[in-house]
């Protein structure tokens, strides 16, 4: 059960993480990396650990409809 609710939590937008979300779009944007190398992209760029670099990527992409309709996008 512990699993569970700790995935849940990663798949979840987090309202928190809306710098790091736009981090990531920029990221996107720029084409620098596929998106699924981006995690090190963000943990340099917003100054974060990698681990934390990994779930806001994890979030941003389950989540990313409801992140771009947050932006304005």
């Amino acid at each position: 059960m512990a699993f569970e609710q700790a995935w849940s939590v990663v798949k979840a937008m987090n309202p928190e993480w809306m710098e790091y979300y736009n981090m990531l779009e920029s990221i996107r944007e720029s084409g620098i990396t596929n998106m699924f190398g981006a995690a090190p992209y963000l943990a340099e760029y917003a100054g974060i650990d990698g681990e934390l670099a990994e779930r806001v990527l994890m979030s941003w992409m389950e989540n990313y409809a409801e992140i771009k309709a947050n932006r304005g996008d």
